[in-house]
């Protein structure tokens, strides 16, 4: 395997989909022997294996100075860059000073794992009616309006993702977005 390398994946249940990711250049680990399964997703990691799965183009005419808190030498600035120019991220709502943010380092939602990924899904024209996809999202609002429930109805969209869930989503989802 391509993730034998790090030492946290031994027995993981994960391996197989992290050593697709890992394999196929969407994602690195944390250092060269933990990956770190089980660590916090952030906004810019999310933005990163998306554009590492379309090819790591540049985006034409855009600039990740649109977001304030978004430095043009940071590891994933041309992916915050490609991806808003592609409709596929558009920052928060401006702070109080009138400046775009991203959130880069911000834990990802599942809120906003499900809004990003269906405007990913448009953007590589991959089916996102219901049939398609389980996930309703306003893309005027950048809100997610249905998604699957427990028991009880609660969604957890507000609850952080990790590493993990994000690997297991990629082997069909990839797939289907190279066709």
């Amino acid at each position: 395997h391509g993730c034998d390398m790090f030492t946290d994946m031994e027995q993981h249940w994960a391996k197989d989909a992290v050593c697709f990711s890992v394999e196929n250049g969407l994602m690195n680990g944390v250092s060269k022997d933990t990956f770190s399964p089980d660590g916090r997703l952030s906004r810019g990691m999310l933005v990163t294996i998306l554009w590492r799965a379309d090819g790591e183009s540049k985006a034409e005419n855009a600039s990740s100075s649109r977001f304030s808190d978004v430095s043009g030498g940071a590891w994933y600035a041309d992916a915050v860059a490609w991806a808003n120019a592609n409709g596929i991220v558009t920052g928060y709502s401006a702070a109080a000073d009138g400046k775009q943010r991203f959130g880069p380092d911000d834990s990802i939602t599942r809120e906003q794992l499900a809004v990003i990924l269906y405007r990913y899904a448009k953007y590589k024209g991959i089916d996102t009616t219901q049939g398609g996809m389980a996930a309703r999202v306003d893309l005027e609002s950048g809100k997610l309006l249905t998604v699957g429930a427990d028991k009880q109805g609660n969604t957890y969209t507000e609850h952080p993702m990790t590493h993990t869930p994000i690997v297991g989503f990629e082997v069909p989802f990839f797939e289907e977005a190279k066709a």
